[in-house]
């Protein structure tokens, strides 16, 4: 859950400091961690299925919501707009 969470980050830290113009380009690395966080999101899935702690169920959910948030932010500036701040949903 850490890894995911540490790549929802760096990624939106990333989104922060760019310009749609950067993203464009196919070497970007925001366009790697968006396609790690896609591979992602299956596994994440998986996990929440199998959990019986609805605490550990709860924490997998706001990290669900982080990811969805993260690909929002990224679709917006992808479109050339600036993206609202990412606030996330479990510190």
């Amino acid at each position: 859950m850490n890894l995911v969470k540490g790549n929802i980050n760096l990624t939106n830290e990333m989104i922060d400091g760019a310009k749609p113009v950067d993203i464009q380009s196919e070497d970007n690395p925001i366009n790697d961690l968006i396609k790690t966080l896609k591979d992602m999101e299956p596994k994440l899935f998986e996990l929440v299925a199998t959990l019986e702690d609805e605490e550990m169920m709860k924490v997998c959910l706001l990290v669900n919501d982080d990811l969805h948030k993260t690909f929002g932010r990224y679709d917006k500036l992808r479109r050339g707009k600036k993206p609202e701040a990412f606030i996330p949903g479990e510190s």
